[in-house]
């Protein structure tokens, strides 16, 4: 499983929403790629595009 609800990446990965939410902001994370908004407002992160943003 690559995508995960956002609450559960921060679990994982230690990164605050604050964080996460200032990245997509910025444009530092592409949605569609690194994060999905779903029709219901929830935000889905891949994890595996995540720990790949994270490496470069």
């Amino acid at each position: 499983m690559n995508w995960v609800f956002l609450k559960k990446y921060c679990e994982l990965s230690g990164e605050s929403r604050d964080s996460f939410n200032s990245k997509r902001k910025r444009g530092l994370v592409a949605q569609g790629k690194h994060y999905r908004k779903a029709t219901d407002g929830r935000i889905w992160v891949n994890i595996k595009e995540m720990e790949e943003w994270v490496e470069k």
